[in-house]
């Protein structure tokens, strides 16, 4: 029988953020806002830097 991977009420959401990522898209904005409203959500980035900008990825994990 197959299980459901479906988080349950008490469960925190998670927050995708969709696309390259690169200064002034609003990753950091985003990651500010939870951070002041909902600090046990989780953020998942799916998408890559963009090219010049790989370092943004650490900086914006060591915010979160």
């Amino acid at each position: 029988m197959a299980s459901s991977a479906r988080p349950g009420p008490a469960d925190p959401p998670d927050v995708a953020l969709l696309g390259f990522v690169y200064p002034g898209k609003g990753h950091l904005e985003v990651l500010e806002a939870l951070g002041a409203i909902r600090p046990d959500v989780g953020v998942l980035v799916l998408g890559r830097a963009s090219e010049g900008h790989e370092d943004l990825l650490d900086e914006l994990a060591g915010r979160a």
